[in-house]
């Protein structure tokens, strides 16, 4: 009989490992991209939770570098989070997780994630 007890164990691994809480502070003039977590180099940023407020009635969202498609968060002024535990989003080697404004706006947040 299989045992799949190795895969529960990568699984559950993955769910409680350790995160790095990257906080950010960015402030808009314009719409556009602004970097919140660039990894280190050879790395990729792997996010668990990502979690923000706005300061104004923007479009806020996310991507990894700037030609993926924006995760976007149709909020209003106000907070926002995404949980991703036990999901690999993740972007490719070296390359940045970006804040997308759609305006003028601050967005005040952090990243709970790792580099892999």
């Amino acid at each position: 009989m299989p045992r799949y007890g190795h895969i529960l164990d990568v699984q559950i691994g993955e769910l409680s490992g350790l995160a790095i809480r990257t906080a950010f502070s960015l402030t808009f003039v314009a719409a556009g991209d602004q970097a919140a977590w660039t990894p280190s180099s050879g790395k990729a940023v792997r996010i668990k939770l990502i979690s923000f407020e706005n300061s104004a009635d923007v479009q806020v969202g996310w991507r990894f570098g700037i030609t993926e498609n924006v995760q976007t968060c149709r909020t209003t002024k106000g907070p926002y989070v995404a949980n991703f535990v036990g999901c690999n989003v993740q972007g490719a080697v070296d390359e940045v997780l970006n804040i997308r404004a759609e305006g003028a706006v601050v967005v005040k947040g952090y990243i709970l994630g790792k580099e892999v």
